[in-house]
């Protein structure tokens, strides 16, 4: 199985509650940076949890399910991570899938594009199902059974349900506001389950 998502949704938590129920699901090991950067195809020696891994499903045969967190709390974690602003390895990866990044100028609507792209075109059209990660983490049990995963036991189950967070959230939505890809933006979160 893949489980993948944008950056900052929850893919590391994923990982984190699969192995816990004894179920082989690593994240970004499969998709890892260094790998597939240089158009690298890896084999699936076992399900990953990955957001990386999002442009290059078209290449498998295998279950692949779709992480979706609030979006308020991603668009305002992907700007404090100074995405697209860094010229690094992880910019120029997302850049080269999504062409039409270089097109926005501010910050803002490119972390918009980016949300929206990589969900509703990259990942939506291959996924089985989409799971909103609070939902997950609320009744990861209900999340493992409809996966067929069975073999834990439930005390066992990863409990840190901020795994990975940044938990600075004073958040300021001005400048994304002004963008012209708001209104588009939060049709895609309502179709999501989100209300902004």
């Amino acid at each position: 199985m893949i489980f993948t998502a944008t950056a900052r949704s929850g893919t590391g938590y994923i990982s984190k509650l699969l192995l816990s129920a004894n179920y082989n699901c690593t994240h970004e090991e499969i998709f890892e940076c260094s790998k597939i950067f240089n158009g690298f195809i890896p084999p699936m020696e076992h399900s990953d949890s990955s957001w990386l891994a999002a442009p290059l499903l078209f290449h498998y045969q295998v279950p692949i399910y779709q992480i979706v967190r609030d979006p308020i709390k991603v668009i305002h974690s992907i700007r404090k991570m100074r995405f697209f602003q860094r010229n690094n390895p992880i910019d120029l990866y997302i850049a080269k899938y999504l062409p039409g990044l270089r097109e926005f100028a501010s910050i803002e609507e490119k972390i918009l594009f980016y949300w929206m792209r990589w969900n509703k075109i990259m990942i939506e059209p291959f996924a089985k199902k989409f799971y909103r990660i609070e939902d997950i983490t609320a009744d990861p049990k209900k999340f493992l059974d409809e996966l067929g995963i069975t073999n834990y036991k439930e005390e066992d189950l990863f409990k840190e349900t901020e795994y990975n967070h940044r938990l600075d959230y004073e958040i300021d939505l001005t400048e994304f506001r002004k963008c012209g890809l708001w209104s588009e933006f939060k049709n895609i979160a309502k179709h999501y389950g989100y209300e902004i």
